[in-house]
């Protein structure tokens, strides 16, 4: 699955799922921030089940606040992912866009803040996707790439 995320060249790709369980996003986007919202997007759509459609941000009637710390940007993206997946569980799969309203350098790492827009879901099924391991982070040549990998159970 292919996603565009925002403007310009920001996208994640989610391979299909193996027969373990797993699939592998990877999300490309010109800044880390940008980065961070495209993975964050491609995780959305892994909780899904792979069906966010075409929603234009005026059709959100429904906003789940996100917020994550971490040491470094791949502890970051964890603890957003954390606490996203929380908020797909409370709110139903009807969460289909991702806005971050802030990341910010602290002495100790980072600190990130958005929403997950999108409309009520009502009681949809649990979430049953998990990130595995830690995330990478590659910036070269002025693009930030960011592979993980996703478990389904």
């Amino acid at each position: 699955m292919r996603g565009p995320v925002g403007q310009g060249s920001d996208h994640f790709d989610l391979t299909d799922w193996s027969d373990g369980g797993r699939a592998e996003l990877t999300a490309t986007a010109a800044d880390p921030d940008a980065a961070l919202t495209a993975a964050l997007t491609g995780i959305l759509a892994a909780a899904s089940g792979g069906t966010l459609g075409v929603h234009q941000p005026e059709e959100a009637t429904s906003a789940a606040a996100i917020r994550g710390q971490g040491r470094d940007f791949p502890a970051l993206l964890t603890e957003l992912t954390a606490d996203l997946l929380a908020q797909v569980d409370a709110n139903g799969t009807g969460l289909t866009q991702i806005r971050l309203d802030g990341v910010l350098e602290t002495d100790d790492g980072y600190t990130a803040w958005g929403y997950a827009l999108g409309t009520p879901g009502g009681n949809g099924p649990p979430v049953n996707v998990e990130l595995v391991g830690e995330p990478a982070v590659e910036q070269a040549s002025g693009t930030t790439v960011v592979r993980c990998t996703l478990r389904r159970f």
